[in-house]
């Protein structure tokens, strides 16, 4: 930072920000890094650091001993063969490369930027108008965004840090779109279901349990904070609901709770909480961080491992994984925060993946704001039985509900990965553009979680 030089690559993967079966600790991690990646790029760009992500695909020792023992190869032909995917590497660590914050793909001879498209259009309810309005959100949740007027936040956000322009192809059809789902003709209800919801005492957390036991499902209330949690429960039953209160540290014994009392679990809302004020990343201690990532990510883990036994033999199961925009692009002075809740998303979606062929469905929103109650409306509907939406990325503010998703530009860079190190560099750097126009764009975390829905 004092030489006001820096370049720095961040390796994610593939299985973090698009899931991936069987990968989950490493999946988690990994998209926790994205948004971590993203933030740095952020803090480090007045002092003339640049971060970039790559989510690298290619033949190395880790890879090579992941294939079947017929197909690994001998470690004298994996010395020799071409590894194209460090030359776009390469040059993203070199003076003259101008991108930052940017998430990349790199396999062979393609180097292919990643960004955040979101449907504007999704769902719009009043903020105001109280529970009543979990059958507007209902009438209106498709199965999978129609993304006909789109947005791409992560770019306004990332702008100021980024002296690579971009051309933005967004809002295809101004006029949004009309509900994709027929209208709900009656009340949205979770009786006989039973629900765990982690931070219930206050927040997004205490509006969710409240909604959620108004409707008629039988709630558990986690929170380390006793007052807070006997509170909550407290106006649960008093309205006629039914709650316990769980004061575990993360929330695992609330499963327990759940099962003893109830025999059953339908559902669990992990509700982050995210941590007050802003940290420069040159000040968190490696003792916060980990503190942080213990509390809430490794927390989250522990009930969902808990509750996975109970979805999966009744072959149901609703995840909602409550996260932050920080957890989708980063933030300035969020390191943290970032990094625990977009650890969140990339759990979310691989349980997703992996708990399709039981019933078992999960999903990651950001809400933002303080509107907590409007915000649990959109939380809830995810937690009901008629929303088929999994492995699906929202972000809820204000009566307002988009639908994200991953775009890669294909045909950002193309080279000749078999040709000798220093010859392919040389290509990707007259390659390697000062505009992104994604032209020809695909989506491929949506491509991959649609080959396994129902």
């Amino acid at each position: 930072m004092e030489r006001k030089y820096g370049r720095i690559i961040v390796t994610s993967s593939t299985s973090g920000c698009f899931g991936n079966f069987g990968q989950l600790n490493y999946g988690t991690c990994k998209f926790g890094l994205t948004a971590w990646g993203q933030t740095l790029a952020m803090e480090g760009f007045k002092h003339n650091i640049q971060t970039n992500i790559i989510m690298p695909n290619a033949m190395t020792r880790m890879t090579n001993n992941l294939q079947a023992a017929a197909n690994r190869l001998s470690d004298n032909v994996l010395k020799e063969l071409p590894q194209p995917v460090a030359c776009s590497t390469c040059y993203l660590l070199h003076e003259k490369c101008e991108a930052n914050g940017l998430l990349w793909y790199v396999e062979g001879g393609e180097c292919k930027p990643c960004r955040f498209q979101a449907d504007e259009s999704f769902v719009e309810y009043n903020p105001k108008g109280g529970p009543s309005q979990l059958e507007s959100v209902g009438s209106q949740w498709g199965w999978v965004a129609e993304f006909k007027k789109s947005s791409y936040p992560g770019q306004k956000i990332h702008a100021p840090y980024m002296p690579v322009p971009e051309t933005d192809h967004g809002d295809e059809n101004p006029e949004g779109r009309k509900p994709s789902r027929p209208p709900v003709a009656k009340e949205l209800r979770f009786d006989g279901r039973v629900a765990v919801v982690q931070g219930g005492g206050s927040e997004i957390g205490r509006s969710v349990a409240l909604l959620l036991g108004a409707r008629g499902a039988k709630v558990i209330v986690n929170d380390r904070e006793q007052e807070k949690a006997d509170k909550v429960v407290s106006e649960i039953t008093k309205a006629g609901g039914s709650a316990i209160a769980d004061y575990s540290d993360c929330g695992d014994k609330a499963v327990d709770l759940a099962v003893d009392q109830f025999d059953r679990l339908d559902i669990v809302v992990a509700a982050d909480k995210k941590l007050p004020g802003e940290t420069p990343f040159d000040s968190v201690t490696s003792e916060q961080f980990i503190s942080a990532y213990n509390s809430h990510v490794t927390g989250t883990f522990k009930i969902m491992k808990k509750a996975w036994m109970q979805f999966y033999d009744p072959r149901y199961g609703r995840i909602v994984m409550i996260t932050s925009k920080q957890g989708f692009h980063g933030s300035p002075g969020q390191s943290i925060n970032a990094a625990k809740t977009g650890a969140l998303c990339g759990m979310s979606q691989i349980l997703a993946m992996e708990g399709s062929s039981q019933g078992i469905q999960s999903n990651a929103i950001a809400t933002e704001g303080t509107d907590y109650d409007a915000n649990a409306i959109a939380v809830a509907f995810l937690c009901h039985e008629t929303c088929k939406s999994s492995a699906q990325m929202y972000q809820a503010e204000g009566g307002h509900v988009t639908s994200l998703r991953w775009q890669m530009d294909e045909d950002f860079i193309h080279f000749d990965g078999n040709r000798p190190g220093p010859e392919a560099l040389k290509e990707v750097c007259a390659k390697f553009g000062d505009k992104m126009k994604w032209e020809h764009v695909s989506y491929p975390a949506f491509m991959m979680h649609m080959s396994y829905r129902r």
